[in-house]
């Protein structure tokens, strides 16, 4: 009976540590890997205005060094360490890699951004979400964490998926949040069940595929199609060679109709 009674009890312990594992996981169990992607890389001055790029491939978020030297920082956010690059790609680290192509984009259109003129505003709870924000701009950035209320790790939505950036040295300021539709309807639902362990094994595979098809949409739509800003308007260029050449034939004809007509009166 003795014996019974800690087999069981060892069951129930790799049973705990097992949904533990599962519901502290960001990425899904058996969630396709991310080989390469078509993403610009984002260039940006780290610590000591030193260059830094920044891509998405081999499955994650990676930063490397001149040289092409890789770049590995760890965090303590809260009780957890984070290390970064760790072989794992979350929506998290995709979306933040867009919103700040994007805010670079917007704030520093012309020239490569200081890492430390950022003062980044985020309201998602995730310690890798933020962990992403201080990989990319090497802990030298300000970070202002503002969760909205009735949000948590747990129970997220779009909500927390806005932003706002500053510029420091301009005082220049860009707000965006992700739009309705690049998550499905049901996302977070499904999301919070698998969390807490409460999902049935349809609810998993399907939150696993729509977990797959999210993270490829911040991989591959354009970034009008997953953030709320205003584009600017591309001012049409009149196109210099035809322009040059109509007129280099309007005058030979002129001087043409000119020709004939002096040498008619001759």
């Amino acid at each position: 009976m003795k014996k019974i009674i800690i087999a069981s009890g060892l069951c129930l312990l790799l049973l705990s540590l097992s949904a533990a594992s599962y519901v502290s996981a960001h990425v899904p169990a058996g969630a396709k890997e991310v080989k390469e992607t078509e993403l610009s890389p984002i260039w940006i001055y780290g610590q000591g205005g030193k260059l830094r790029k920044f891509v998405i491939e081999d499955n994650d978020l990676r930063g490397y060094r001149w040289g092409m030297k890789p770049l590995e920082m760890s965090f303590k956010l809260g009780e957890k360490e984070i290390k970064c690059p760790d072989g794992k790609l979350t929506i998290c680290e995709a979306c933040v890699y867009r919103v700040m192509q994007l805010a670079i984009s917007q704030l520093s259109p012309d020239e490569v951004p200081q890492a430390g003129n950022f003062e980044i505003h985020l309201s998602h709870p995730c310690p890798g979400h933020e962990a992403a924000f201080r990989y990319i701009t090497e802990g030298v950035a300000e970070y202002h964490k503002e969760i909205p209320e009735g949000t948590s790790l747990k129970h997220l939505t779009l909500e927390n998926y806005k932003y706002k950036f500053v510029r420091k040295d301009t005082g220049d300021v860009f707000e965006t949040q992700v739009l309705e539709g690049v998550f499905p309807k049901d996302f977070f639902k499904l999301r919070e069940k698998v969390k807490s362990g409460q999902a049935t094994p349809e609810e998993r595979k399907e939150f696993l595929k729509q977990w797959e098809e999210v993270r490829d949409r911040f991989l591959t739509a354009d970034l009008s199609e997953l953030f709320a800003f205003e584009e600017e308007e591309e001012q049409e260029e009149v196109p210099i060679w035809p322009v040059t050449f109509a007129l280099i034939v309007f005058v030979g004809a002129i001087g043409t109709t000119l020709y004939s007509v002096i040498r008619a009166r001759r």
